[in-house]
């Protein structure tokens, strides 16, 4: 095997090392954003929550997850409610959950 050769495929297999390297991190880093909120849609209003847009007085601690809001209405409404109606809210637009429509 010519020497040009050899350096081409080795070229060519790092590249490929590292465009696999790179699409890992980027998937991992996709995965790990996806879990920030325990909800994919606003408990109260059941509207889709993007995680990169969500302030912090649109979020609220609950049993150790962050519950995210899609508006500033929605977080005063989860206040009020009693946690039998939080749970059953927030199991309703977890990622693998049922959602459901809710009323504002």
């Amino acid at each position: 095997m010519s020497r040009t050769r050899l350096v081409t495929i080795v070229s060519i297999v790092s590249i490929v090392a590292i465009v696999t390297v790179s699409v890992s991190l980027i998937s991992a880093k996709a995965k790990e954003g996806q879990g920030e909120f325990a909800n994919v849609s606003c408990p109260i209003m059941s509207s889709p929550i993007n995680p990169d847009k969500v302030a912090k007085n649109l979020i609220r601690d609950y049993k150790g997850q962050k519950v995210a809001f899609c508006c500033g209405g929605c977080p005063g409404q989860w206040d009020k409610l009693t946690n039998a109606e939080k749970d059953t809210k927030l199991a309703s637009v977890k990622p693998t959950g049922n959602r459901s429509e809710g009323k504002h």
